[in-house]
């Protein structure tokens, strides 16, 4: 009778487990493919995009949509003008998700390559996701370590998880036409 009640529960156990990665699978599919659509509308200059799936702290911090839209134009005006041009990016795999509260945290790596005058600069972020729906959906900051520090990201969002990967600055790469 035991060795049937222990072979139950680690079948129990096992289904437990296989489904959590399963969903988290899903999860970090789901995250990569937001964040992809992140990155392409910054890329094709879709700033409304863009702000849609930025977080709401973020777009707040940047004095609301509209001005966070009008921004976003003007810098890439102003970069354009000086031959500066995003090209492309690439993300990486996501981080396993982290629950806090009702709120799913994700890093997804990305490779930003930008034309400069005479060549392309190659730099390395992340975006970290945030979920209020268990994954369905998602918005996004840009964690870039030399922006701002971990503690400085806290501020703005207190239950960012200590656990949660960032990316470590690196220095971007320049390669001459």
């Amino acid at each position: 009778m035991r060795d049937r009640r222990f072979v139950a529960c680690l079948g129990v156990v096992f289904c437990a487990s296989w489904c959590a990665t399963a969903d988290d699978a899903e999860i970090k599919k789901t995250a990569k493919a937001k964040a992809e659509e992140c990155q392409k509308a910054l890329i094709r200059g879709d700033y409304e995009k863009l702000a849609d799936l930025s977080h709401p702290k973020v777009v707040a911090a940047a004095g609301g949509r509209k001005k966070m839209i009008e921004g976003l134009a003007a810098e890439t005006k102003k970069m354009k003008a000086e031959g500066v041009v995003f090209k492309s990016a690439a993300m990486a795999d996501a981080s396993d998700p982290i629950a806090v509260g009702k709120e799913l945290y994700i890093t997804i790596p990305f490779t930003l390559e930008i034309k400069v005058p005479d060549g392309r600069v190659t730099t390395k972020g992340a975006l970290v996701g945030i979920s209020d729906d268990g994954g369905k959906t998602w918005t996004f900051f840009d964690a870039n370590p030399g922006a701002l520090s971990r503690d400085a990201l806290k501020k703005m969002f207190p239950d960012l998880p200590e656990k949660l990967p960032l990316p470590k600055k690196e220095p971007p790469t320049f390669t001459k036409d």
